[in-house]
């Protein structure tokens, strides 16, 4: 059965990875942006809901956090409060995404910026590699499923996706995000095994389950990671198909006629001179040249 495969890409084991590069100190910026906990469980999984739901507000009480733990474990796909059921939010989203990429792309920017730790390397390998391990061995995505996880926001097929050695950070949790939110938001429960596998029980009663997969300690090939998003044209340019490349022409030269003098030829010309004496008057007066074969000859 698909919910007994094993890993599986959803809401909790993707939320689950983005918990293991959160923040620990509170800023000022994230407390203001998103809660007064700062950087909590709570306030990540409203970042994200509000990533296509612009409009969201966090209810009172205690039935985020309550809800916020089950969906983490896997446990629910949606609740009151979680709105990963709604269909018109989803509907809205994906076509954001597919129509105002960089839109949508600054706002995932401007979250993890504020909830993860993206300055330490370390951490952007072990989440970056986390995610690819996670939906390479996850069956239920086909070679053919697409994610838009490119800076310019074209798709790219699951397979291609796995073979790149650059990817923005940025980028490729926009795409996984939005893969869940599309095509996973009914099937968060279908992820308890894998989030099970990843955790060892606590010893004791109120300790925390201890976090031991080693799901993003590597990959079969190393992978160059940015965290910064490129102009819009810039980024299309990076991915040309490198067997048409754009070819810049040579700028065309065109060079000045030149008029040879007719041999044995007389022309009579006017001319106007001026001069200046040391009043600074400018004195002009005009006068007859004679050209004889390209030469002056004789001056009237």
């Amino acid at each position: 059965m698909l919910e007994n495969r094993l890993p599986y890409l959803c809401g909790g084991t993707f939320f689950v990875l983005l918990l293991r590069s959160l923040r620990k100190v509170h800023s000022k910026i994230g407390i203001k942006l998103y809660s007064s906990e700062g950087y909590t469980q709570t306030s990540l999984i409203v970042a994200l809901i509000k990533l296509f739901d612009s409009n969201y507000r966090a209810p009172k009480g205690t039935s985020l956090s309550t809800n916020t733990s089950l969906y983490k474990n896997c446990s629910i796909s949606s609740a009151e409060c979680l709105p990963f059921d709604d269909v018109a939010l989803i509907n809205a989203f994906d076509t954001n995404v597919k129509t105002n990429y960089k839109i949508e792309l600054e706002q995932m920017q401007i979250l993890a910026e504020n909830f993860l730790t993206i300055e330490k390397a370390p951490k952007n390998t072990a989440l970056v590699y986390g995610l690819l391990n996670l939906i390479k061995e996850d069956e239920s995505i086909l070679p053919n499923d697409v994610f838009y996880a490119l800076p310019n926001g074209a798709p790219i097929t699951k397979s291609n996706l796995l073979a790149l050695y650059d990817i923005n950070l940025h980028c490729l949790l926009l795409g996984v995000w939005h893969y869940i939110v599309v095509h996973h938001h009914r099937k968060n429960e279908y992820g308890k095994l894998t989030i099970q596998s990843w955790h060892t029980p606590p010893s004791e009663k109120g300790d925390r389950h201890k976090f031991i997969s080693t799901i993003g300690d590597s990959y079969d090939h190393e992978i160059k990671i940015s965290t910064t998003c490129e102009r819009e044209d810039d980024a299309m340019n990076d991915y040309e198909d490198d067997n048409n490349p754009i070819t810049i022409p040579e700028p065309e030269v065109i060079e000045s006629e030149v008029i040879p003098p007719v041999t044995g030829s007389t022309t009579t010309q006017n001319i106007f001179n001026i001069s200046q004496n040391g009043n600074g008057i400018n004195i002009g007066y005009a006068e007859k040249i004679e050209i004889r074969d390209g030469k002056v000859v004789t001056l009237k």
